[in-house]
């Protein structure tokens, strides 16, 4: 195990994996944690309402959704979600976690 996830495990007061088979955890202190750690490593983690009212990071959104041929109106439409950018300089010794809505009956990306 890495140290960074070492002090990581410890500082969120988390079971050790190498010890615990199952535990109960406070999702919002976990999501707590990680995202200051993300943060603190240099990597770039913020609300995409916040995101798309930025004229960089819209600019890089709209680029990638253009290249993946997605439709970059529906992200206006998004009531939650998080822009996440790993700058090219920054490795992150824990893995970057993240759910994602591809699609729903309503609507097709």
């Amino acid at each position: 195990m890495s140290s960074d996830l070492k002090e990581y495990i410890e500082k969120a007061n988390l079971p050790d994996p190498n010890l615990t088979a199952a535990g109960i955890i406070n999702d919002e202190i976990l999501k707590g944690y990680y995202y200051n750690y993300l943060r603190k490593n240099g990597i770039i983690l913020i609300d995409l309402s916040e995101a798309l009212n930025n004229d960089l990071y819209r600019k890089e959104i709209h680029e990638i959704t253009s290249e993946l041929g997605f439709n970059k109106d529906l992200l206006y439409k998004a009531t939650a979600g998080f822009y996440i950018k790993v700058p090219d300089n920054i490795r992150s010794s824990i893995p970057i976690y993240a759910c994602f809505i591809i699609r729903s009956k309503e609507q097709k990306i």
